[in-house]
């Protein structure tokens, strides 16, 4: 197999519509087996911490407001730059964003974040991410998009986990023969699962 590309897509580029058609663009023409790893849109990840401390200090009106916002700024953005997505994005954040008002809910009514639960918050904004842009590409069998919890495997040091190197090894070894074909694969940064399957970032 040729090499491999690896690309890495910050937030800033993929929260304004000339650098997320880039990145579109750049995907759509890449003809080498190449791996895109993403981050959260432009600053997501700072308004779910300040979600998450909201809900600590028990404004889950506050928070929940914050959460509202965060998703609605994603629809909007959707809506502008990819129309023709917009009904199905629409439909798959709709999942995520329950789950995060539930994880709001239950720390505003402990008044008690821990680092585990924060980093299922943290997590969010790449889910979000990944979630747009597979539904972008869901009919394009060359593209496939796979959350990095199911390639990074890590230990339970949340907010700060360390990869657990041969797991990882093993995981990755299995979207080898995607790569083979030549096709893409879309994933996210910064976001894995531990070893026991929880979310860390």
């Amino acid at each position: 197999m040729n090499s491999i590309k690896i690309y890495k897509v910050g937030g800033a580029v993929l929260g304004n519509s000339d650098g997320f058609s880039q990145f579109l663009s750049l995907v759509k023409t890449e003809n080498s087996p190449a791996v895109f790893v993403i981050s959260a849109f432009n600053l997501t990840t700072r308004e779910l911490k300040n979600a998450a401390i909201l809900a600590e200090n028990k404004d889950y009106k506050s928070a929940k407001s914050a959460i509202d916002k965060i998703f609605n700024n994603h629809l909007k953005f959707s809506e502008l730059n990819i129309p023709e997505s917009f009904n199905r994005i629409k439909l798959s954040l709709k999942p995520i964003k329950n789950k995060a008002l539930r994880l709001i809910r239950g720390i505003s009514l402990t008044g008690f974040l821990s680092k585990k639960t924060l980093d299922s918050i943290l997590a969010i904004g790449e889910e979000i991410a990944l979630s747009i842009i597979s539904t972008v590409y869901f009919e394009n069998s060359d593209i496939e998009c796979i959350d990095s919890g199911n390639l990074i495997v890590t230990d339970n040091n949340y907010n700060q986990a360390g990869i657990i190197p041969e797991l990882c090894a093993e995981k990755i070894s299995k979207i080898l023969p995607i790569l083979k074909q030549k096709k893409r694969i879309i994933t996210q940064g910064f976001t894995a699962r531990s070893i026991d399957g929880h979310t860390t970032t």
